[in-house]
């Protein structure tokens, strides 16, 4: 099943991040998450320089990014559909004393920005539902020659198992070219007394991803499957050093779009 124009998925994401804010903020502050130890210091890497940059938090969630592009010097917009995500990242915000804008929206479509007022989109594992959508309304944000900045979840584990030969983690794939609507269930694990909440997103092959970018006029200036850049649990780190658990891409929107 591919997300479709009848299924409800921004009411269903939306739904599903507000339920699991407090747990995944729980989560995140053990510090020794896949995200830590992983995507993060990749995305520092892969940002760059962001001073007197006008930036757009796409997914931003609790902030994190958000605050450290600001503190960094940017001017920071950030979006995020679950309005419990957005009132935990004014919070971190203003915690810090860091003067950004949140707003509530659908990362797929952002009728209250303007066209080419971005200088850098990032979309760090946010990308849930409709990716083609989403890579094209970054488009029209970016202006000409701005910067995708996109993370994700490997493909391969999303449709894999964990499994260990000669001692070593590994990981078994199947289903690889089953673009499905998947399922899990507390993917950040349960907080004493809270109901099961069911976790859904559209998976998309690592092609996917290239092929959206292409279509909407973007070049690929950098590509990471990054190791672990920090210290962590001796199993998460064992794993992570096997295989890819993130990729990340940079990408660089060109001038007019070949309607071709």
């Amino acid at each position: 099943m591919m997300v479709d124009q009848e299924f409800d998925f921004r009411g269903a994401v939306r739904q599903q991040w507000d339920a699991l804010a407090r747990v995944y903020q729980t989560y995140r502050s053990t510090g020794d998450s896949f995200n830590d130890l992983i995507e993060i210091p990749a995305m520092h890497s892969l940002l760059g320089d962001v001073k007197d940059l006008r930036v757009l938090d796409a997914g931003c969630g609790t902030g994190e990014l958000a605050c450290y592009c600001a503190a960094a010097g940017a001017n920071v917009t950030g979006v995020d559909i679950a309005e419990e995500m957005i009132t935990e990242a004014r919070d971190r915000a203003t915690r810090r004393n860091l003067d950004i804008r949140f707003l509530t929206g659908d990362i797929e479509n952002l009728p209250d920005l303007q066209s080419g007022q971005f200088d850098l989109v990032i979309v760090s594992v946010a990308i849930a539902g409709r990716l083609y959508e989403i890579v094209a309304e970054s488009r029209r944000l970016l202006r000409n020659g701005g910067a995708l900045c996109i993370s994700d979840v490997h493909p391969i584990v999303n449709c894999g198992q964990n499994e260990s030969r000669d001692g070593k983690p590994g990981i078994f794939v199947h289903d690889y070219f089953e673009r499905s609507l998947r399922k899990t269930v507390n993917p950040f694990g349960q907080s004493c007394g809270q109901e099961d909440v069911e976790f859904i997103w559209q998976y998309y092959t690592l092609g996917d991803y290239f092929d959206a970018l292409w279509k909407n006029g973007f070049v690929v200036e950098r590509y990471l499957e990054p190791e672990p850049m920090a210290e962590g649990m001796p199993k998460k780190l064992e794993r992570a050093k096997s295989y890819p658990i993130f990729f990340l891409v940079r990408s660089r929107k060109e001038g007019r779009l070949d309607e071709s």
